[in-house]
């Protein structure tokens, strides 16, 4: 387990360090270079901290749940579920598409 955090840690840092260096080049989505222990402003360790054991625990807790719980359910279950899911998203992608404000409260 120690070495599955240290890949998740390396893995959702890495993501968080370039969407920061992609998406965040003039520091207005977000600015860590006040707190303590960033690199760049992009990234900061007690985010990468949370990252880390919220990554560990879906790989070896919340997985392996949900893997139970989806083998057990009658496949016309699971596919029913699996469609409703990509509806919602369909159709908040809808809402995004015509109004992006309606999503973001506003902004």
């Amino acid at each position: 387990m120690p070495l599955s955090f240290l890949l998740n840690a390396l893995v959702c840092t890495g993501i968080d360090f370039a969407t920061g260096m992609i998406a965040n080049q003039d520091y207005q989505l977000w600015d860590y270079r006040a707190l303590p222990f960033n690199f760049m402003g992009q990234v900061v360790l007690q985010n990468s901290m949370v990252y880390s054991v919220a990554a560990t625990l879906i790989v070896w807790v919340f997985y392996p749940l949900l893997d139970t719980a989806l083998r057990r359910m009658p496949r016309g279950a699971a596919n029913a579920l699996a469609l409703g899911l990509l509806g919602m998203y369909l159709f908040l992608a809808a809402l995004y598409f015509f109004d992006p404000a309606a999503l973001v409260g506003g902004w």
